[in-house]
């Protein structure tokens, strides 16, 4: 039971069973899979499981896969998507890349070894996104700093405040201020990632910037994740 919990969780979202069948089959040895047969099916799955990996088909009626996509940023910003196509439907990718932010997308019929080795990946980048934030300290709020600075009884300083210097007496002790917001950076500390394999197109927005940013340009999105 233990082992399972630990788990990694991958939705498949198909509306073809024999497809969800397959998937069921290549992966429940390593990881917990979901199925669902709809994209509506997969967002009603939301409410019950927060799913690591969502792999969807493109072409499903009712919902399309950039639709279920986009929905699970939007719910589940942590999951990491991939979509499916069959078709050369460069309307999708681009609806994919702009609207869901997916982290591959993979053409049918995928070979095993590709499709195994990005849910891998996809795997991976969900869990490691997750451990800052569960690791990271707590800053003390207003109410405990109210708190300590009428107690009777000094308390233990706090693990996140600063240690070395006296401390006055009813004085609470603050966390290291927080850096000044991303508004504050300078042009020249903007980065700009470019997908791109128009090289007029890149050179026009190097003009129009006159040098103020730092252009990347890449010609595929596997080289933008990279």
């Amino acid at each position: 039971m233990e082992a399972t919990e630990h788990k990694a969780k991958v939705l498949f979202v198909d509306d073809e069973r024999r497809v969800l069948t397959s998937m069921r089959a290549m992966f429940r040895r390593k990881y917990n899979v979901f199925l669902a047969n709809s994209g509506a099916e997969a967002v009603e799955l939301l409410d019950n499981e927060a799913v690591d990996v969502i792999v969807s088909d493109q072409r499903m009626p009712g919902m399309t896969g950039v639709e279920v996509l986009k929905t699970f940023k939007e719910r589940a910003p942590d999951a990491m998507r991939i979509l499916l196509t069959g078709y050369a439907d460069q309307d999708a990718i681009t609806a994919s890349i702009n609207e869901g932010e997916v982290f591959r997308y993979l053409t049918k019929p995928c070979p095993r070894e590709m499709l195994e080795e990005t849910i891998s990946l996809a795997v991976t980048a969900a869990r490691g996104s997750r451990a800052p934030v569960a690791d990271a300290p707590t800053a003390p709020d207003e109410t405990a700093v109210a708190a300590s600075s009428t107690a009777s009884t000094p308390s233990a300083p706090s693990p996140t405040a600063k240690t070395g210097a006296p401390r006055a007496t009813g004085v609470p002790v603050l966390a290291t201020p927080a850096p000044p917001p991303a508004i504050q950076l300078n042009h020249g500390d903007v980065e700009l990632l470019v997908l791109s394999s128009d090289g007029a197109l890149i050179g026009a927005l190097g003009q129009a910037l006159e040098d103020s940013h730092v252009i990347h340009a890449v010609q595929s999105v596997d080289e933008a994740a990279a």
